[in-house]
C-alpha cells in the first residue's frame, strides 16, 4: 500500500518538477493527453498557497495532480492537516474559476480507462470541462474521493453563483 502510494505521488511530482507550466506530451500519439496534462499540472497565476504544514513546504501543492496525490495519503492527515488541505483545494477551484477554467473532476480507477480523459460537461445549464483522473490500476480511493468532492461543490457553487 504504501509503495503504491509513494509510486502515485512520485508519477505527480516527477512531472511538475520538470516544468509544471509548459507539459510537453506526445501530442501525435496522445493528442487528448497533451490538453490533460496542461490542466492538472496548471497552476493557476494568482494562486497563493497560504500557510502548508511544515511537512510538505517542499511540496508544490498547487495544482490538481499535486493535491490528488497529497490526498492519496490523506488517512494519515492530522486535522489541522485536513482543514489545510480542504482549504488549499478550495483555493485551486476558485483560482481556475477565476481564469475562466471551470472544470469539474471525475476519478476513474482501472487500466483502460476512457480514450479522452477531458470532455465537454453540461450540468444544471452550465458548461465545464470534465477531466477525467485516471490512476492506472489502482482503484480510486475514499481519500481522492474526497479531494474531487471538495474540488467540485466549491467549483459549482461559484459557478452558480456568477449567474
Amino acid at each position: 500500500m504504501i509503495m503504491k502510494s509513494l509510486l502515485l505521488l512520485f508519477s505527480f511530482l516527477i512531472p511538475l518538477a520538470s516544468s509544471s507550466q509548459n507539459v510537453e506530451v506526445d501530442t501525435i500519439a496522445n493528442p487528448h493527453l497533451a490538453d490533460f496534462s496542461k490542466i492538472v499540472h496548471y497552476i493557476p497565476k494568482k494562486l497563493v498557497v497560504e500557510n502548508a504544514p511544515e511537512k510538505w513546504e517542499s511540496y508544490p501543492v498547487n495544482t490538481i495532480a499535486s493535491l490528488l496525490a497529497l490526498f492519496d495519503n490523506a488517512d494519515r492527515f492530522s486535522e489541522n492537516d485536513r482543514v489545510w488541505a480542504k482549504a488549499a483545494t478550495e483555493r485551486l477551484a476558485e483560482a481556475l474559476f477565476n481564469e475562466n477554467k471551470p472544470v469539474l473532476l471525475s476519478g476513474y480507477g482501472y487500466s483502460g480507462g476512457p480514450a479522452s480523459r477531458l470532455e465537454p460537461l453540461i450540468k444544471d445549464n452550465h458548461t465545464y470541462t470534465r477531466v477525467i483522473i485516471c490512476v492506472g490500476c489502482k482503484c480510486v480511493t475514499k481519500e481522492m474521493h474526497v479531494f474531487l468532492d471538495i474540488f467540485n461543490n466549491k467549483m459549482e457553487a461559484l459557478v452558480r453563483a456568477k449567474c
